[in-house]
């Protein structure tokens, strides 16, 4: 990172305020004009970091009270007086769209660095000319609807909405990728979304065009190496500005950037100090919102616009052309699981629950049912002996061996003569009337063929076990939503949000395979049934219906 840059006229005149007393100081006050006095406001905001002068947001807020302080907001707006203040100048924010992170890095900031330093220039872009116009118009509206309190004065002379100076010597210059900054340079740039849209994002041409007048026009016109850039943008493509940035770094040939990831829903180590889970500010975008959204992008797009983490486009560790896809199961199996990951939760902003039905032909693996929710204990329970019910044949439940995992194994074996299906757990699992009696028998006598699973090494290298199935296209998926959702979730791992449909699938191929990662018969332990003892969806050769559930 770039070293700090030498203490400008305002850190000396903070440095001169602090030999006064604060009786001496008010009296230097009250002799002071109007714009000497917004002066010396500016420099102690800036070192208390109090007042209405102090952030970005805090005047935003001050000055337009519609503009609402979150912790998010806040957070950002610190970030930008640190790369004003060269204290971090090389910034990526990466958060989703809609949650005004344009606002305050590209209306808001800039007018709070203008009043901060009217000598200041500052470059503000964005993918078109249009956009980045627009930007700047609203820098140039709010230096003159608020000039009776802020330091900054435009120059009547020089206030197009693409390029004004201020009477100080500052201004602002608007520029659309691709487009000249010829003889404007600066000590601020900030990029707001490089890519218009997904399609920009997913040509490789309009990547390295990005890339290259990055380099080639907008870097070039930094004043010094003190100078500050802020990209704000939200992910779309691993390979997009922000992915080849970090890249750079990585090969130690960058600029030391300072990467600000806000996923939507918070992960381990959060930035904002929010729980896992949690999301970024309830109030805008609730915890259903922010989930419903990424079920509507599926877990491709939702790896890169929500979680920030933008899988590669044929996949990471598994690749989406490895997996073969069927309309109709086989009409018999050699060897039959079920495998439950059960990192349930009591609260919606847990892991989900998963339990798959997986079946082997030979050296075939076929992924047959999936029940997926944020289950409590007595769904989860519920949903172990629903796969049963539904697929009779299956004669072992592969249970992971951690957490609740042990109690639930214990009561799952144990005969609950007493046990009645609850309607609450009944409608989150969408148990059918002829199914309720199944569910309710399995219970009273007891649930045989549960077997722990005790997980050893990480999540990536169990899953690497058996990828050799999947690559020598061994591995059959159903088409429609639910294989999509199955091949997208395991194409992004382990950079998704969520892996529990991974360690399911993990899980269940070693048990099929006899832990070889190969197609090897268990000795001693299956069980084939009878081919009259197989369930109607096998029978008939159709396609089993995958259900995902989540607790209201």
């Amino acid at each position: 990172m770039p070293a700090r840059k030498p203490a400008d006229p305002l850190e000396q005149v903070g440095a001169l305020l602090d030999r006064y007393t604060p009786d001496q100081l008010r009296a230097v006050m009250g002799s002071l004009e109007p714009p000497d006095i917004a002066i010396i406001e500016r420099v102690l905001a800036e070192k208390t970091r109090t007042g209405w002068r102090s952030t970005p947001s805090a005047m935003a807020h001050h000055l337009d009270p519609t503009f609402i302080r979150y912790r998010y907001t806040d957070f950002l707006a610190e970030k930008f007086v640190d790369a004003v203040t060269g204290r971090s100048t090389r910034q990526i924010w990466a958060l989703p769209a809609r949650y005004g992170k344009s606002i305050l890095a590209s209306k808001w900031g800039p007018t709070w660095a203008l009043d901060r330093d009217p000598t200041s220039k500052i470059i503000l872009a964005s993918y078109g000319d249009e956009l980045a116009t627009e930007n700047a118009t609203a820098v140039r509206d709010n230096l003159v609807l608020y000039g009776d309190v802020l330091t900054t004065r435009l120059r009547k002379d020089q206030r197009r909405a693409r390029r004004f100076v201020t009477e100080q010597g500052g201004g602002l210059a608007a520029a659309g990728v691709g487009s000249a900054l010829t003889g404007f340079g600066c000590s601020l740039a900030v990029i707001d979304d490089p890519f218009k849209n997904w399609q920009e994002a997913h040509s490789e041409a309009r990547r390295l065009h990005v890339w290259n007048w990055y380099r080639a026009v907008l870097r070039l016109r930094l004043n010094s190496e003190d100078s500050a850039i802020i990209v704000c943008a939200t992910r779309w493509h691993e390979d997009d500005l922000t992915g080849k940035l970090l890249a750079t770094d990585e090969a130690d040939e960058g600029e030391g950037w300072e990467y600000i990831r806000l996923p939507a829903l918070a992960e381990d180590d959060d930035p904002l100090g929010r729980k896992r889970g949690e999301p970024i500010e309830p109030l805008r975008f609730s915890l259903e919102a922010v989930l419903a959204r990424a079920r509507a992008l599926g877990s491709y797009l939702a790896a890169g616009l929500e979680a920030q983490r933008p899988a590669p486009e044929e996949g990471t560790d598994i690749m989406r052309g490895w997996w073969k896809w069927y309309d109709a199961l086989p009409p018999r199996f050699d060897d039959e699981v079920a495998s439950w990951d059960t990192k349930w939760k009591e609260k919606d902003s847990g892991d989900y629950v998963v339990g798959q039905w997986w079946g082997r032909t030979g050296p075939d693996f076929w992924l047959g049912d999936e029940l997926r929710g944020r289950f409590n204990f007595a769904t989860f329970k519920a949903a172990v002996v629903l796969m049963k019910v539904r697929h009779p044949s299956i004669h072992r439940h592969i249970v992971e061996n951690t957490g609740n995992g042990p109690e639930a194994l214990a009561e799952l074996r144990k005969p609950q003569p007493g046990y009645k299906l609850s309607e609450e757990v009944r409608g989150i699992l969408g148990i059918a009337d002829h199914e309720v009696a199944q569910v309710e028998a399995w219970f009273h006598r007891g649930l045989p063929g549960l077997l722990p699973e005790n997980p050893k090494g990480d999540k990536r290298a169990r899953m690497r076990a058996y990828t050799g199935i999947i690559e020598a296209g061994n591995a059959h998926v159903p088409n429609g939503s639910i294989g999509e959702a199955f091949v997208g979730e395991m194409s992004i791992f382990p950079n998704g949000t969520h892996d529990d449909r991974v360690d399911s699938c993990s899980q269940a191929l070693k048990r099929l395979s006899g832990g070889t990662g190969k197609a090897t018969a268990v000795k001693g332990t299956v069980q084939t049934p009878k081919p009259g003892a197989r369930s109607r969806a096998v029978r008939r050769g159709r396609t089993a219906d995958c259900l995902e559930i989540r607790n209201p």
